[in-house]
């Protein structure tokens, strides 16, 4: 029976409603404080016919019973009301479920409670609940109340601080100080069915909570939760967001991605997760990303490459995993990204690179190894990127380089291989590189260059040695580098 059943069955039997205090004194209580307390509608309902009689024993002293009743009874309580008989009622109203009441409780008891707002958390609001508590002679309260204190303080903060960025297509809340767990009912009163961005970045939010936690904004396309303190989200929380194309939730404290955790979004074309402390990823977590285009899991923790994570991803084109501890790359890690046209690994401790370790894509063009610890490179290792114009290894520690290294990345561009240790050059070390424009060879340890190292390189532009032990007149007197000296600026030692 729904609540305006209840009430005219309440007004239509003449039925006696008591609440029965710990020490057995009854008071009657009128139908509007019954109306009240779901517990009571329900009793009332269940009662009435038999005879007439509905007596509530609820665990509250006899000296808090008239006070509670005339707490139900009111739509706001008194700023005067005593506090501590406030929090003395709260176990009886949560028995009653008087949920408004017990709102009505947090939002006055919520006056007296002051934390900074560039301090402000969950955690914060608790102890200085506690500490209040304290000093009314209430030394320990429910555990369910604090809970419901401290999300109560969350969405109050929120909507005192957010209807002003709110308009017809963006709500816009970036550095308010805004904390807690965030949760569907934080919009619960605010009409934003044509909102289309949402930015509650650089605040303090700890969690994303429940299913559908946004599925008031039907219309939302982008959503910057960024440079807040999240550190989990519940699965299915974005569901029902068909329309959204970008989330920001770089900045976090993210430890893990759980299987379904952002199903629900078929157009999503970025992914920001950068900047977590992100080191587990499930099987399956990112399911249900048809449209995905740019994933960033940059400056995080992980320590693998495990390609079923990317298995469902068939339309991404940029992937960011720079900033990690990823230490090896194993065979066909990227082998389901045929759209791939990106790939960035940079800053990671990569020492192995399995054959076959970029096996499937089709598609790259750029790919960066910088700052990692890779030694050698040798033929093959690039052999599947045909497509490949950048490739960045620089900051490495390769001492030599293959014959025949490069031999298959025929549109490859630009080459940086600077900072490394690289002691030669051989004849045969660029083999193969017809469209190389650029290639950079500064700070190494370069004392030897073959006749002939630069000689199939036909497209070759600028050619960077400095830093090297190469003598001042080598672009002068070796005959290779005189060839190209028409077409090649070459900086030397």
């Amino acid at each position: 029976m729904d609540e305006r059943a209840c009430a005219a069955q309440l007004t239509r039997d003449p039925v006696a409603i008591y609440l029965e205090g710990n020490n057995g004194i009854r008071r009657a209580i009128p139908m509007s404080v019954a109306q009240r307390c779901a517990l009571i509608q329900a009793m009332v309902d269940f009662c009435v016919g038999t005879e007439g009689d509905v007596r509530v024993r609820v665990p509250v002293d006899a000296e808090l019973l008239d006070p509670m009743i005339e707490t139900l009874g009111s739509d706001h309580v008194p700023s005067d009301f005593d506090h501590s008989a406030l929090l003395g009622m709260v176990t009886a109203l949560d028995y009653l479920q008087a949920n408004c009441t017990l709102g009505r409780i947090c939002s006055t008891i919520g006056q007296s409670i002051s934390v900074a707002d560039d301090q402000c958390s969950s955690t914060a609001v608790k102890q200085q609940l506690e500490q209040y508590s304290e000093t009314l002679g209430v030394p320990e309260l429910p555990v369910w109340f604090i809970k419901t204190f401290v999300s109560q303080m969350a969405l109050m903060n929120f909507q005192d601080k957010c209807q002003s960025g709110l308009s017809d297509s963006e709500l816009i809340c970036p550095l308010q100080s805004i904390w807690g767990c965030l949760h569907s009912e934080w919009f619960a009163n605010l009409h934003v069915s044509s909102v289309q961005i949402v930015d509650l970045s650089r605040n303090s939010i700890e969690s994303v909570l429940g299913q559908f936690t946004f599925e008031r904004f039907s219309s939302l396309q982008e959503l910057n939760l960024g440079g807040n303190q999240i550190s989990a989200i519940s699965r299915g929380a974005f569901d029902g967001l068909a329309l959204l194309r970008v989330l920001n939730l770089s900045g976090n404290q993210l430890g893990a991605i759980a299987d379904g955790t952002f199903a629900g979004m078929p157009s999503l074309h970025a992914l920001l997760l950068g900047d977590n402390q992100i080191s587990t990823i499930a099987e399956n977590a990112f399911d249900g990303l048809p449209s995905l285009q740019q994933l960033d899991l940059s400056g995080n923790q992980l320590r693998s490459v495990v390609d079923v994570c990317f298995a469902p991803l068939v339309s991404l084109q940029y992937l960011y995993l720079n900033g990690n501890r990823i230490s090896a790359i194993g065979k066909g890690a990227f082998a389901t990204l045929s759209s791939l046209q990106s790939l960035i690994l940079y800053d990671n401790v990569i020492s192995t690179i399995a054959d076959g370790a970029f096996d499937g894509l089709l598609s790259v063009h750029r790919l960066c190894l910088s700052g990692n610890q890779i030694s050698a490179i040798s033929k093959g290792t690039f052999a599947t990127l045909l497509p490949l114009q950048a490739l960045g290894l620089g900051g490495n520690r390769i001492s030599a380089i293959g014959n025949g290294a490069f031999s298959d990345l025929s549109f490859l561009e630009w080459l940086d291989l600077t900072g490394n240790q690289i002691t030669a050059v051989g004849e045969y070390s660029f083999q193969g590189l017809s469209s190389l424009q650029t290639l950079n060879l500064s700070c190494n340890r370069i004392s030897s260059i073959a006749n002939g190292a630069f000689l199939g390189l036909s497209s070759l532009q600028k050619l960077v040695l400095i830093g090297n032990s190469v003598g001042k007149g080598w672009g002068r007197d070796n005959h290779v580098a005189t060839n190209l000296r028409h077409r090649v600026h070459v900086e030397s030692n």
